[in-house]
C-alpha cells in the first residue's frame, strides 16, 4: 500500500471512533503478521549460516 493511501485512510479511520478501533485492530494484525515473517525469516537466516 502506498502512504498517500495509508495518510488518508488513516485519517478517514480516526475521523469516527468505531473505524479507528477497526483500525487499530487491523494494524496490530498487520504487525502480528509482519513479526511472525520476520522471526521465521531470521530463523532461516541463522539455520542457512
Amino acid at each position: 500500500m502506498d502512504e498517500e493511501f495509508m495518510s488518508s485512510f488513516s485519517r478517514w479511520a480516526l475521523s469516527h471512533p468505531k473505524r479507528s478501533a477497526l483500525w487499530i485492530r487491523l494494524l496490530a494484525c498487520e504487525i502480528t503478521q509482519m513479526k511472525r515473517m520476520l522471526t521465521s525469516l531470521i530463523q532461516k537466516l541463522i539455520a542457512d549460516s
